[in-house]
């Protein structure tokens, strides 16, 4: 053996020997993917574990920045910006995709030309801050922006259930 094949060898089973709780390790073609461990019905259930809980709010469907929430107070206390950053008026398409992570179904959404400028506004100037997605008066997801995001698709994940995002796509896709 040569040592680029020795070297491979012995970091495929580093890998292999990791023991991860609750997760799985498995190789796809020449990757691996690191997944956790959960049952199939998990993806298709009403309540999955730790998933994000709506917050009703009077707002119209968008993408809003948080003006202030306190987190320790699970998110009841959310203040969002008066309009939202990005509305309905922006979004091309709007359907249904798989998380390569997890199966778990995600809402995939492509935005217009002035959406992606607008997204990419709310994301630079919202760094280490939630934004807040809202759908049919319910904040459905606060994801902390990690960093700014220049073009126009963004994915909404966060443990939801088929039924979940089939109702939201339907509801998006009725309001565009």
């Amino acid at each position: 053996m040569n040592s680029k094949k020795i070297i491979l060898y012995t970091i495929e089973l580093l890998l292999i020997s990791i023991v991860l709780v609750n997760c799985n390790l498995t190789r796809k073609e020449k990757s691996y993917v690191i997944e956790g461990t959960f049952d199939e019905n998990d993806k298709k259930s009403e309540d999955p574990i730790n998933k994000f809980k709506p917050i009703p709010v009077d707002k119209e469907n968008g993408f809003y920045a948080v003006v202030s929430y306190k987190k320790e107070a699970e998110n009841k206390d959310v203040k969002l910006e008066e309009r939202p950053s990005i509305t309905l008026r922006e979004i091309l398409e709007v359907k249904k995709v798989y998380s390569e992570f997890n199966s778990f179904p995600e809402i995939s959404i492509e935005l217009n030309e002035y959406g992606t400028q607008r997204l990419y506004s709310l994301t630079r100037d919202n760094l280490g801050k939630p934004i807040a997605i809202v759908v049919d008066s319910q904040i459905i997801s606060m994801p902390v922006i990690q960093t700014e995001i220049v073009k126009g698709k963004v994915s909404i994940s966060g443990v939801f259930s088929e039924i979940e995002v089939d109702k939201i796509i339907e509801n998006l896709k009725r309001n565009i």
